[in-house]
């Protein structure tokens, strides 16, 4: 099984210069990969502040099994801390809630973890025809955003959350699902190779 390092890895340089004048700046050499749930063990940033908020804050919007085994893998990620959960099934938000950090807050509307001030980024593992408004909101309200697979549902969502991270100051990565598996780029070099013939 893939390490999240060997899986993403992101251009920590070109991301610094990203976000240089937002509110944190926020370097990420590993992120989250969406195989396997993976997440990286080592999620490090850099920017100015007090000892007391040297940590980057998350909320997590959407708490299925995979929204929620994200919560529990980013209790191994130093310097993180979950600090809300947001889901519309109270059992599916209970069991998120038992990840969190101490104090952490539960949130039936998604808007609300948005305009919590606490909260720092969002991940996004809601189903994906929820993705593009969520992200989009998320992006408006200055968090940065992880948003699972799939990006979003149809060519217009997509065309539109393209444009509000590009306009963004704040950092936006979506997930794919076994994005750097060995076994998909064998069978890229296959096609590329002609060994299976003209493909149509």
């Amino acid at each position: 099984m893939f390490t999240a390092r060997k899986i993403v890895s992101c251009k920590t340089e070109a991301l610094h210069k990203m976000i240089e004048h937002s509110r944190r700046s926020f370097l990420i050499n590993s992120a989250i990969a969406a195989s396997g749930l993976s997440l990286a063990p080592s999620l490090s940033y850099a920017y100015k502040g007090k000892e007391t908020e040297n940590k980057i804050r998350l909320g997590v919007i959407g708490t299925g099994d995979r929204g929620t085994g994200l919560a529990h893998l980013l209790q191994q990620v130093p310097d993180m801390e979950l600090v809300a959960c947001c889901d519309v099934i109270p059992f599916r938000l209970e069991n998120a809630m038992q990840h969190a950090s101490p104090g952490a807050k539960a949130y039936k509307d998604y808007r609300a973890v948005l305009d919590d001030k606490h909260v720092d980024a969002v991940i996004i593992a809601t189903p994906f025809s929820m993705h593009a408004d969520m992200a989009i909101n998320a992006l408006d309200a200055d968090k940065h955003v992880y948003c699972e697979k799939t990006l979003t549902y149809g060519f217009e969502a997509t065309r539109q959350l393209v444009k509000a991270a590009r306009d963004s100051k704040k950092i936006f990565q979506t997930g794919h699902q076994y994005h750097s598996s060995r076994l998909y780029h064998k069978a890229v070099q296959l096609i590329h190779s002609g060994y299976l013939g003209e493909i149509s």
